[in-house]
C-alpha cells in the first residue's frame, strides 16, 4: 500500500516503453467512500476515447443519479495523468462539481484507486474493479 501512496503523492510513474495504454472500456464495481458521509457502491460504465475516458453510473446514488457521469479523466500510457470525480455535496446550485483527484490504475488495468480531497475536510476514495 506505501507503494502506491507514493505513485499517487509524488508522481512517480512507471510508462511502458512502448506507449501503450489500458483499455479501460466496460463495467467497473465501484464503491465510493464519503469518509464522514458513508459508504455507497454502483457499478460505473467507462467509456473511453483515444486517453480520454469518462464514466456513468449505473446503478445512482444519493449523491450521483443513475445515468450521470461521475467520474473522467485522462491517461498517460498506463497510468491516469488527471482525474475528477463529480460531487454534489459541494455546490448549492444541485449542478455538482468536479473535484480535482488522484488515481493510479494498477492488477494489469483490472484495478483503480483514485482519492481527492473535498473541501480541504475529507478524502473521498473510489476504489474501482473491473467486471468479469
Amino acid at each position: 500500500m506505501a507503494t502506491i501512496i507514493m505513485i499517487i503523492c509524488f508522481g512517480t510513474i512507471a510508462q511502458s516503453g512502448a506507449g501503450e495504454t489500458y483499455d479501460l472500456n466496460g463495467e467497473w464495481d465501484t464503491v465510493f467512500d464519503h469518509g464522514p458521509f458513508g459508504v455507497d457502491k454502483d457499478i460505473v460504465k467507462i467509456s473511453q476515447q483515444g486517453n480520454t475516458f469518462v464514466g456513468v453510473a449505473l446503478i445512482g446514488s444519493k449523491y450521483i443519479s443513475k445515468g450521470e457521469e461521475t467520474i473522467k479523466g485522462e491517461l498517460i500510457n498506463k497510468m491516469i495523468s488527471q482525474v475528477y470525480s463529480h460531487n454534489h455535496n459541494q455546490d448549492t446550485t444541485g449542478e455538482g462539481v468536479w473535484d480535482e483527484a488522484q488515481g493510479v490504475i494498477i492488477e494489469e488495468g483490472n484495478k483503480i484507486l483514485i482519492q481527492s480531497y473535498v473541501m480541504n475536510l475529507f478524502v473521498k476514495k473510489i476504489i474501482m474493479i473491473r467486471k468479469q
